[in-house]
């Protein structure tokens, strides 16, 4: 069975010792679980859900036109 994007983050977030990870999906960058909690706390951004094998995540996202220098 392939991955899911949040399967795929929490892999990567695990072989890392990164305190916050941030996934490029398309024009967003994209947090799950417990880091989507924090960044959207801190930025006061809206946290919405992301299902993925029958289970659901906390999901935060930045658009990348945000973050990128004009």
């Amino acid at each position: 069975m392939s991955q899911g994007i949040v399967e795929e983050f929490l892999s990567l977030k695990a072989e890392t010792d990164a305190d916050l990870l941030l996934m490029q999906c398309g024009d967003f960058y994209e947090l799950f679980a417990d880091d989507a909690e924090v960044v959207a706390d801190e930025l006061d951004l809206t946290i919405s859900q992301k299902s993925s094998h029958g289970s659901s995540y906390p999901m935060a996202g930045v658009p990348l036109s945000e973050l990128t220098p004009t």
